[in-house]
């Protein structure tokens, strides 16, 4: 009975039915998903009302990318069971389902409904970025290909992971400074 609409029903005070509110999730986790790689549209109160019908846009379009990326993780978990995607993938999807369900709540979008969903997201992005990081220590090894001694392939890889840390940790330290105090930021 307390699960009146303000901004997310067409009509002020409207009840917010599980059917609409479960037809909008698509396009919530979607823009969840979103907000792990272009975070520059974070904001305290969103604007997204409930979607209207099965066949509108914001619901076809969202239910599709998400119907993909599941298939997406039907093929991984076909190929390899024990993949560390499919469990970074899982836990988000997991997770977020007791937050984006059928259960409806005055609040359609809201941040802190991902954070331990987020786990599952930033364990992947870890897991591409160390791949990313492995390539380029490849590559390096391979300009030191002419070199016959595997030691020196082993210590220029393990001098760019040291010189490439040391440049993280000084980047971490300046955003530190920033966040110190009110008056800094």
């Amino acid at each position: 009975k307390n699960n009146r609409g303000n901004l997310l029903t067409p009509v002020h005070g409207q009840e917010i039915s599980s059917y609409f509110y479960a037809l909008s999730q698509p396009k919530v986790i979607v823009h969840y998903l979103t907000l792990f790689f272009t975070p520059w549209r974070v904001c305290f109160d969103y604007d997204m009302r409930l979607s209207q019908g099965l066949f509108a846009f914001d619901v076809l379009v969202p239910l599709a990318l998400l119907l993909l990326m599941a298939w997406g993780v039907f093929v991984v978990y076909k190929k390899e069971k024990t993949s560390p995607y499919l469990f970074a993938a899982l836990w988000f999807f997991i997770s977020i389902l007791p937050r984006a369900s059928i259960f409806p709540s005055t609040e359609l979008v809201c941040d802190y409904k991902t954070y331990i969903a987020s786990l599952g997201v930033l364990f992947g992005m870890a897991l591409l970025f160390m791949q990313a990081l492995y390539l380029v220590i490849e590559r390096l090894a391979s300009v030191f290909k002419k070199i016959s001694d595997n030691h020196y392939k082993v210590s220029a890889a393990y001098s760019f992971i040291a010189v490439f840390s040391l440049f993280c940790a000084y980047a971490s330290q300046q955003r530190n400074l920033v966040w110190a105090s009110d008056e800094a930021f």
